[in-house]
């Protein structure tokens, strides 16, 4: 057989096998589709997610309790309602995009395995587990691979895995403490009662003034602020610690709207700088920012009122200066 007939075959054989490749890979891609969701499962029907931060050690669980969800590795500390909304959405919108790896071996390249990873993220209904995601590498920005246990293709994912924190902090319920100025009906701070009151300045008056005062608006919207404002620097948990110093309060204060009433109690703790909030409507104590509070607990009559003279109508400011209203003769 001459030397050029041995050069055809090999050519024909060549071209015979890059033509079954590609009808294989053909084959095997048609089985993916964009807009197939790489979780199958029913988002209705999560109770628990279990997020695992290999890198940092670090591991959060998220449980749903009567339709809210809680941090079930923190007492079941409120998690922020945006957070964990925007979550599951973006958990439950993932689309299945071309695999870049195709066995568990090559997965083990893309740090995608049940035992080695960067993030997992574990989707339960009770003890059932519905779906097992892990996230490994990450190939550019926002982006990652990722894959389902059970799937044996790796994907390359356009996902921000900073959304897929196993830091407690990062889901907990900033807002817990705060309250709308709308709903407040009546302020008791310092032994002094607010009352709602449209018709002054401020919205809110003393609910005794004497004839020659008037609310200090200035003086009532920094109170305000303070209390619609309100905001903690970290959980202490349930427990209330001989530490806190809650049976020697530095001052108490209380919020009633139509619906309830709450009562605040703020201590001085042992550590320095630390002040400690327990509110009556939840079982957890907080370390608050010393400024506002020690601020809050400044807050008197002077502070809150003008002194207005009957015969000039001059008002008196709580430091004693003095500006005529008073037309000129």
């Amino acid at each position: 057989m001459s030397r050029k007939i041995v050069l055809v075959i090999l050519l024909l054989l060549q071209l015979g096998l890059i033509t079954l490749l590609s009808i294989n890979s053909k084959d095997k891609m048609s089985a993916f589709r964009s807009d197939d969701k790489l979780i199958n499962v029913k988002i209705g029907d999560v109770t628990d997610f279990e997020i695992q931060d290999k890198e940092q050690n670090k591991a959060v669980s998220l449980k749903k309790v009567d339709n809210a969800w809680v941090l079930a590795s923190e007492d079941n500390f409120p998690v922020s309602e945006k957070k964990i909304t925007e979550f599951i959405e973006k958990i439950s919108s993932i689309n299945k995009s071309w695999p870049v790896a195709t066995s568990e071996e090559t997965a083990k390249t893309f740090k995608v395995l049940k035992d080695d990873f960067n993030k997992k993220i574990t989707i339960k209904k009770g003890d059932e587990v519905l779906a097992l995601l892990i996230l490994g590498t990450s190939p550019s920005f926002n982006a990652v691979h990722a894959r389902v246990d059970g799937d044996v293709n790796t994907y390359s994912l356009q996902f921000n895995v900073a959304d897929v924190s196993a830091k407690s902090e990062d889901w907990q319920d900033k807002d817990i403490l705060r309250v709308k100025k709308e709903d407040i009906d009546e302020i008791v701070i310092n032994s002094l009662l607010l009352k709602k009151d449209e018709n002054v300045e401020g919205g809110f008056s003393l609910n005794v003034l004497d004839k020659n005062e008037k609310m200090n608006k200035e003086g009532v919207v920094s109170l305000l602020d303070k209390v619609t404002g309100l905001r903690y620097l970290k959980v202490l948990g349930r427990e209330n610690k001989n530490e806190y110093r809650q049976d020697e309060p530095y001052f108490t204060f209380s919020v009633k709207t139509k619906d309830k009433t709450v009562d605040y109690r703020v201590s001085e703790g042992e550590e320095k700088d630390l002040y400690v909030l327990k509110s009556s409507e939840f079982p957890f104590y907080f370390s608050v920012p010393p400024y506002v509070m020690q601020n809050m607990k400044k807050i008197d009559r002077a502070s809150l009122v003008k002194v207005v003279e009957e015969n000039t109508q001059a008002e008196v400011t709580p430091e004693g200066s003095t500006s005529s209203e008073a037309s000129p003769s």
